[in-house]
């Protein structure tokens, strides 16, 4: 409890001034409740690209790879997601035989982001999860599906955080198995990681969080200011800061303070 309340007090400092609004997309009530003094429920949750038209970048445009050219371990998947799920969404080949609901995901959006009503927008979601999945297994698209996906559940707050975790992770293996011009924008990453770095901070996993903010910071530091505003990288900062200072990294997280303190 004496973590959440840091992390609220954190979160609180960070959103003291107006945040401009921008194709982050942000929804008014879940701002609102990163005022609130709980980690869990406070939700980041404006990080999809506007008009969601579906096109790729250039394999300039998203500077979210490793260096190894490997997908990063980030969290324990198999807790939240079985084996069987990870080789149905992230693993299979896509059938021809379904069709990507692409009406039900953009009709979804509103419902989260705009209207405050996740819980339909989750309902309209997991009617064509089934024809997501099989028709864009392993693709780009089911990963930014998963995304959505997760984020109406988080948005509901602490008792389906957990249910909208496994979706984050899957939608992580999907977009970091793709090859660099099929990646989606960096924003779409960035929401996929920054859910389960407040996850693992509000759980005291802060070896976990650490792994998941240091991503958030990282593709926020090469993302245009459009698509991820600074204001979020101080955040990503913030709440790194904690994750260190969880794991007694006292040092470290000084050094994070300090490049808090210059955004």
């Amino acid at each position: 409890m004496h973590q959440s309340r840091a992390c609220s007090a954190d979160l609180q400092k960070a959103m003291g001034h107006k945040v401009k609004k921008t194709s982050f997309d942000f929804a008014r009530p879940i701002l609102l409740a990163l005022l609130t003094p709980l980690v869990i429920g406070a939700s980041l949750t404006g990080c999809t690209p506007s008009g969601d038209d579906g096109k790729q970048p250039t394999s300039t445009s998203t500077n979210t790879s490793t260096g190894t050219g490997k997908q990063p371990v980030s969290g324990t998947e198999e807790t939240f997601a079985t084996e069987a799920e990870i080789a149905k969404y992230v693993e299979a080949q896509p059938d021809s035989k379904f069709t990507f609901p692409e009406t039900e995901f953009s009709e979804a959006r509103p419902y989260i982001f705009n209207q405050n009503k996740p819980a339909i927008g989750e309902k309209i979601l997991k009617e064509k999860l089934e024809d997501a999945v099989k028709s864009q297994a392993g693709q780009t698209k089911l990963g930014q599906y998963c995304v959505r996906l997760g984020v109406s559940l988080w948005n509901q707050g602490p008792s389906k955080q957990k249910e909208a975790m496994k979706y984050f992770l899957l939608a992580q293996r999907i977009f970091y198995k793709q090859p660099q011009e099929k990646r989606p924008m960096p924003n779409w990453f960035f929401n996929a990681h920054m859910h389960p770095g407040l996850y693992y901070n509000g759980e005291r996993k802060f070896a976990l969080a650490e792994t998941e903010w240091r991503k958030c910071v990282n593709i926020s530091a090469g993302a245009p200011l459009k698509l991820i505003p600074k204001e979020w990288r101080k955040i990503s900062l913030q709440q790194l800061s904690i994750a260190l200072k969880g794991q007694g990294k006292t040092e470290q997280a000084k050094q994070v303070d300090e490049q808090a303190k210059k955004i």
